[in-house]
C-alpha cells in the first residue's frame, strides 16, 4: 500500500501516527543500506519504508530508549531487515505463555 508523503503511519514501536519528519533516523539507515547503494534511490525511501516489511521505530522511540537502532548490515535476514529493534510481546508456541522479545535480545541475533 503506498502512502502519500503527507499522510501519517503508525509507529510500529508506540503506535503512535507519525509524518515523515518523524522517522528520519530510520530514513538514514536505510538509505545507507547495501540494498540501497547497489540499485540506487530513484524511489521515494519513505514509501519504500512502509510498503516493505521493515522493523522500524520513530524518531521520538529512538530518542526516548524504547527502541535501538539496528544495523542492517550486520543481518542475515536480508530482505525483511530490521532498522531498529523495539520490545515486543509474544505467546510460546510450546506453553502459550506470554512472553517479551526484548530489543536487546534482538540485537543479539545479528552477526558479528
Amino acid at each position: 500500500m503506498k502512502k502519500n508523503q503527507n499522510q501519517f503511519v503508525k509507529c510500529k514501536c508506540c503506535h503512535i501516527l507519525k509524518d515523515k519528519n518523524d522517522v528520519s533516523i530510520c530514513l538514514t539507515v536505510l538509505k545507507n543500506t547495501d540494498f540501497i547503494k547497489v540499485y540506487g534511490n530513484d524511489f521515494d525511501l519513505y514509501n519504500y519504508l512502509f510498503s516493505s516489511n521493515f522493523e522500524w521505530a520513530c524518531d521520538s522511540c529512538l530518542k526516548n530508549k524504547k527502541a535501538l537502532i539496528a544495523n542492517p548490515s550486520q543481518q542475515n535476514d536480508g530482505y525483511n531487515s530490521h532498522l531498529a529493534y523495539y520490545d515486543i510481546s509474544l505467546n510460546c508456541k510450546n506453553c502459550g505463555n506470554e512472553f517479551t522479545f526484548t530489543k536487546e535480545k534482538k540485537n543479539c541475533g545479528t552477526k558479528n
